[in-house]
């Protein structure tokens, strides 16, 4: 969302510093006075009031005071970049921009490229790649400005090049195909001066690709001036005739123009002084008076005074070598024009004419007393501009140390803010250890509660089974001593029987045998039946055998009990 915000707002500064040379709108600042804007922008920025408005006031006052007043604006900007509250981050390459174009319009295009070459860096340090190839013509710009066509040629293909992916993007391609347009008639105006005329007519040519299915008219009129113009150049006056009268064509169907649009009419009247050129290279004086009177007209009706007073003088010097009553004329005019509107700012190229037109009528007086003026005012006007220049490099080196600084600072936070992630990432690293580990530990915890839960159980179990024992040893031994005591009885009393037997076998008569050795075998049956109990009871004990319990006589039990004491019974009678 972020880079999207920055995106959108790089896009709008440029678009509106690519038309920086159009001019203000009247009717808008009658509503807003640009010297209480301006004033009213170093209060906030006195205050530190950084609002909403705030922005949308410096964009109107630098604006304005790069058309008007470069030096005032640069003071202002530099009275912001002063300020560590505003930090100079969001807004950098917007403010690189104005100090461009400030330079820009005192003709300082050194600084006004070094800037924009500087913008270009923070576009690629943040991958706003959309808006640096809108740069690279601005480059190209000021490139063409210092006269050095083949670097301008470069940037102007860098650009044109970079936004061709863009190109299908609907949003922006309409103005896609506009800025190809001025990037591709750009071009041929750089080959133009390279007097490289067959491509510039064709990047010229190739422009229309763009401009003529967007029915761009401003657009296709210029270009056909820009045809017609390089025809002249070659020599070859039949198209560059064709191409002009296409470029005058395209002002009748602009029915309304609005500001933006009136520099662009300068251009008709290029256009007519470039015909009224080549009608008098073919002689045909028809025509050369036809399109003077339209062009003159032109021009006293839609400029201002400083445009006519240009334009006035661009046109008398077409009639310098041919007739040269109507350059006076034209120039004598221009001066009126420029006294009456107290404009004093073409006095020279004035002048200069003036000078010329004398120097062929052979009035050498006149002729040596304007070039004097003329000197005179270059001179004066060169002087105003390098004490201007003085000024405005002292608040640049200014400026330079604060940008400087301030790309200092913002490298120091960078660092800075990387240490911090370092620190944090350390520190993360470090609780998530020291969670494993408190994890591990309580896991280990209840591990070994597991254990001493089962080894407590063990031992509650260990001592029921050595209760059970003793219990068990217990009854063992009550069972043996009853089981001995039960053997005893009956293994006695067949003995005592056997020994009455043994002693007294003579007295005792058959009947009395058979009765004696009855009860010796009922005897010992029982005692081999207790033997045999006892037998079965160990086993079980054992748990080689597993009883199979089931309903018994008690009777049988009772009488069997009693067997086992019948001989002993017997014997006590």
């Amino acid at each position: 969302m972020k880079s999207s915000y920055y995106s959108n707002l790089y896009l709008f500064v440029i678009i509106f510093l690519l038309i920086s040379y159009i001019s203000i709108s009247e009717d808008y600042y009658k509503d807003h006075n640009i010297k209480e804007l301006a004033d009213k922008l170093e209060e906030k920025i006195q205050n530190n009031q950084f609002d909403s408005t705030f922005f949308d006031i410096a964009d109107i006052v630098f604006y304005y005071y790069i058309q008007s007043d470069p030096s005032k604006g640069l003071k202002i900007l530099q009275k912001l970049l002063s300020k560590p509250e505003y930090g100079y981050k969001d807004r950098k390459v917007v403010y690189l921009h104005y100090l461009s174009n400030f330079y820009k319009s005192i003709n300082r295009q050194d600084l006004a490229l070094k800037y924009l070459l500087e913008s270009i860096t923070l576009y690629e340090r943040n991958n706003i790649m959309y808006e640096k190839y809108l740069n690279y013509s601005e480059i190209g710009n000021l490139y063409y400005s210092l006269e050095l066509y083949e670097e301008a040629i470069n940037y102007y293909f860098k650009s044109y090049q970079g936004l061709i992916i863009y190109e299908t993007n609907k949003v922006r391609n309409e103005f896609i195909h506009h800025y190809f347009a001025v990037i591709l008639s750009n071009i041929g105006l750089c080959y133009q001066n390279l007097k490289d005329y067959k491509n510039a007519i064709y990047f010229y040519s190739k422009a229309f690709n763009y401009s003529l299915p967007n029915n761009n008219l401003i657009r296709n009129k210029l270009q056909y001036y820009y045809l017609g113009d390089c025809y002249a150049l070659m020599g070859n006056i039949d198209s560059s005739n064709y191409y002009l009268h296409k470029s005058l064509t395209y002002e009748y169907s602009i029915k309304e123009r609005k500001t933006a649009e009136i520099e662009y009419l300068k251009f008709h009247s290029f256009a007519y002084i470039r015909l009224i050129n080549n009608f008098i290279k073919l002689n045909i004086a028809d025509s050369v008076n036809y399109y003077y009177n339209i062009n003159y007209n032109y021009i006293k009706k839609h400029f201002s005074p400083y445009l006519q007073i240009k334009h006035l003088a661009l046109l008398s010097e077409v009639f310098l070598d041919n007739n040269i009553d109507k350059a006076l004329d034209l120039l004598n005019e221009a001066y009126k024009i420029s006294i009456e509107s107290n404009d004093s700012l073409q006095l020279d190229a004035i002048y200069k004419n003036l000078s010329k037109v004398y120097y062929n009528k052979n009035d050498f007086k006149k002729s040596y007393e304007y070039i004097n003026k003329y000197i005179e005012i270059s001179e004066s006007r060169n002087k105003n501009k390098y004490l201007n220049f003085f000024e405005i490099n002292k608040s640049a080196e200014s400026l330079n140390q604060q940008i400087n600084n301030l790309l200092i600072t913002e490298r120091l936070q960078k660092e800075y803010l990387h240490i911090n992630k370092i620190i944090i990432i350390i520190i993360s690293i470090t609780l998530l250890i020291a969670i494993i580990l408190l994890l591990l530990l309580i896991k280990k915890n209840k591990e070994i509660k597991k254990l001493n839960n089962a080894l407590s159980n063990k031992n509650e179990e260990l001592n029921f089974l050595n209760k059970s024992l003793e219990e068990s040893n217990n009854t063992k031994n009550l069972l043996f001593s009853i089981i001995a005591h039960n053997l005893k009885n009956a293994i006695g009393s067949s003995s005592n029987m056997i020994s009455l037997i043994s002693d007294h076998f003579d007295d005792f008569t058959n009947e009395e045998l058979k009765d004696i050795f009855k009860e010796l075998r009922i005897s010992y049956e029982s005692a081999d039946r207790l033997l045999q109990n006892l037998l079965i009871w160990s086993s079980i004990l054992r748990g080689k055998i597993t009883p199979n319990f089931e309903y018994a006589n008690p009777f049988y039990i009772v009488q069997n009990s009693i067997s086992l004491y019948n001989t002993k019974s017997s014997e006590k009678k």
